[in-house]
């Protein structure tokens, strides 16, 4: 597959809960590194 990026998982937060997240990006028109950043950068 092509122009697809998918990530999910669970972070702690600073207080100590768990948070389930999902990132789900298909058919996009940018580049996967660019979604990748986009994350990383979201995710902090």
């Amino acid at each position: 597959m092509r122009h697809d990026f998918n990530l999910c998982g669970t972070l702690r937060t600073r207080k100590g809960r768990l948070v389930a997240f999902a990132f789900i990006n298909n058919n996009h028109a940018a580049s996967s590194w660019a979604v990748r950043n986009e994350v990383e950068r979201v995710l902090g």
